[in-house]
């Protein structure tokens, strides 16, 4: 009986609790349902412009999909308040801002053109790191936190080299590379970087850091009292030196103006508008109630970024499977031309090819691409490019290191070192194994595909680019080349903006005004939850389940096989701190 009546009550605990759980969802999706109608009042004219990191683009999630602004949606709004008579100062929160240097620079220009208007930008920092630095550069006074610092390092190139751990574990690893200059597989090889890597690395990190400092000392020309080189390579001593605070270092040295807590820097901003101005206005809530109306000349962005990986990951943009269903919305969609924003280092060879593929279909369509390079579009990154119509890329882009690499490990004698042991038979004397290692079969196998690729690589950029394979040869071997060596060696068309892009794909598509929508993948939540878990299912499971739910899943991930071996086309000496 005591058993019943506790059966009962656990009966009446769980109704109760799913019932609580049922209510919190209705309201939750009724939430999400009713949101994007619930309009704000926004007065103009009493406000100051806000750009900080809750502007940007935040990490897509299922439920809300991608919120913020993208880079060319930031510069975008910043193009409409140089054009509004109610917006006459434009206040930067860097702190905790995600920048490229490609980003950094399109915003400054952006900002430059606000600033001819007669219009005041002011930059505030707990503290500045690099590329927030910077952005804050372009403005016309630099407020940083009492307890901050300019932290600057300039750029480096260092990774971790393997080779004696491997040694002391006994695991060794069996590199096949395809270009003399592909450095990436040394950290498995190498007990530090190669003579020929370091001089490589020295040629493109001395590249880009000297247009930094160029553009920095540039826009603080009559401020700045020190060597930027100077402070940064001496910078605990100067701070020791002089007693005093990194922040108070970077005042005397003219790398900031004034040095404020945040309270102090907000009562500022207001007095210098004599207090006319009530409110900050963030540029997402700006935009929503100035966005100017979309015309029937309508140019795609597609804004991929990350690793470029086979498969079907909702939330990384170069996996085949997404920027193909992105590419597919292109070609359904009522657009006269795509510009592909990239920012990646490379990835797999296979997936680069499946979206090498998409782009040439949709230029066969008739629409014309051009690809926007930013910091990095390298290795895998160079082979999605070269049948674009155009490429252009920015001061601070990286791209080049044609070249292809894999490499197996040897697990055999560090397992039998603890006494696991690999045997068995086989019908053929073919047997490549993670295990044992590859034999001297396996390896001329695997030796000869990375060969077969890096010269099918090499067609693709001479086709593409329109050269003698002779001179795509010279120019390939992994090599990595900045904006103005790339152009020279006719790797990309223009060095410039991705504003300046889009204008240029609008000659290509006969448009004189038009306007610009992101690409994003449409699909619902059960459709990400199913695509994720696809690549971690066994294929006849996939398959049932995509079978039964009736997924809208392309074919060619239905029937995909795992490759015995990855042909790997990524610039790992391309990820520089």
């Amino acid at each position: 009986m005591f058993t019943n009546l506790l059966d009962k009550i656990d009966f009446v605990r769980k109704i109760f609790i799913n019932t609580l759980f049922i209510i919190f969802l209705l309201i939750f999706f009724l939430l999400l349902i009713i949101t994007p109608f619930m309009s704000k009042t926004v007065n103009t004219q009493d406000s100051i412009l806000l750009l900080d990191a809750s502007t940007q683009m935040q990490e897509s999630s299922p439920l809300s999909g991608s919120i913020g602004l993208s880079n060319f949606q930031i510069v975008e709004t910043i193009e409409l308040a140089t054009k509004d008579d109610d917006i006459s100062l434009i206040l930067m929160d860097t702190s905790l801002m995600n920048l490229s240097a490609t980003d950094a620079i399109e915003i400054g220009e952006a900002l430059n053109n606000f600033k001819s208007k007669g219009k005041k930008v002011i930059s505030y920092g707990d503290f500045y790191f690099q590329n927030q630095y910077l952005l804050a550069s372009y403005s016309d006074e630099i407020i940083l936190n009492p307890f901050g610092l300019v932290y600057l390092e300039g750029y480096k190139n260092y990774r971790f080299y393997l080779k004696e751990a491997l040694n002391k574990i006994d695991v060794n690893i069996n590199t096949f590379i395809a270009g003399d200059y592909k450095s990436a597989a040394e950290i498995f090889t190498n007990s530090s970087m190669s003579e020929d890597s370091k001089k490589e690395s020295e040629r493109f990190l001395t590249s880009l850091w000297e247009k930094w400092k160029f553009v920095v000392s540039n826009n603080r020309n009559t401020k700045l009292s020190i060597n930027i080189q100077n402070y940064i390579d001496d910078i605990g001593n100067l701070i020791s030196n002089s007693n005093k605070k990194g922040s108070n270092l970077a005042t005397d040295f003219g790398l900031v103006d004034s040095i404020m807590n945040r309270s102090d820097m907000e009562e500022y901003i207001f007095s210098i508008t004599n207090n006319k101005k009530e409110y900050f206005l963030n540029f997402y809530e700006y935009i929503q109630v100035n966005e100017p109306a979309a015309s029937e000349n309508k140019l795609a962005l597609i804004d991929a970024k990350g690793e470029i990986i086979d498969g079907d990951f909702y939330d990384n943009e170069l996996s085949s499977g997404h920027f193909s269903r992105l590419i597919n919305r292109v070609k359904n969609g009522d657009y006269r031309g795509l510009l592909i924003r990239l920012n990646t280092p490379g990835g797999s060879g296979f997936a680069s090819e499946i979206i090498r593929q998409e782009i040439i279909e949709l230029k066969d369509s008739g629409i014309p691409v051009i690809i926007s390079m930013a910091d990095i579009a390298t290795s895998g990154g160079y082979w999605i490019s070269a049948d674009a119509n155009e490429i252009w890329a920015s001061d601070f882009s990286l791209t080049g290191s044609i070249g292809v690499w894999t490499a197996l490990p040897d697990f055999n004698e560090g397992l039998k070192n603890i006494g696991i042991n690999y045997d068995g038979v086989s019908t053929t004397d073919f047997n490549p194994s993670l295990i044992n290692g590859p034999d001297d079969n396996t390896k001329l196998l695997i030796q000869n595909v990375v060969n077969s690729a890096y010269e099918f690589f090499l067609e693709i950029v001479a086709e593409g680019r329109n050269m003698d394979k002779s001179f795509a040869k010279k120019i390939a071997e992994g090599k990595i080349w900045s904006s103005e060596e790339a152009k020279d060696l006719n790797l990309i068309d223009e060095i410039g903006s991705q504003r300046e892009s889009l204008n240029r794909l609008a000659e290509l598509s006969n448009l004189k005004e038009y306007s610009v929508e992101l690409i994003e993948d449409d699909i619902s939540i059960f459709d990400q939850i199913g695509y994720y878990f696809a690549d971690f299912l066994p294929k006849s499971i996939e398959n049932k389940i995509f079978s039964t739910v009736n997924l809208s899943v392309p074919s060619y991930l239905l029937t995909k096989n795992e490759a015995p071996f990855p042909v790997n086309m990524i610039c790992l000496e391309c990820l520089i701190n």
